[in-house]
């Protein structure tokens, strides 16, 4: 691949590729971000603006490990499926 060939695995994974727009989030995410904003509003309602800035940065870099965890697991995941797939047709 190129340098300046972006990996498509990621383009997909970041929406650049594919429609996003017609995954649907299941009831476990649902209730998982209820919580999250339920405990997140909890927490900044007892801190100063100074703390608040802090969480906020912890919470942003928190979902920047998200977002590569899950960039590589999207990538093993599929990598995975076209072996699976190259096996039973191959």
């Amino acid at each position: 691949m190129e340098a300046n060939m972006k990996s498509i695995l990621e383009e997909i994974y970041f929406g650049r590729r594919g429609d996003f727009e017609k995954i649907v989030v299941d009831e476990r995410y649902e209730k998982a971000d209820e919580k999250y904003s339920k405990i997140y509003n909890e927490l900044v309602t007892g801190l100063n603006d100074s703390q608040r800035q802090i969480l906020d940065k912890l919470v942003d870099a928190t979902a920047g490990l998200e977002i590569a965890i899950g960039c590589s697991h999207f990538k093993e995941g599929f990598k995975i499926g076209v072996l699976v797939a190259v096996e039973t047709f191959g």
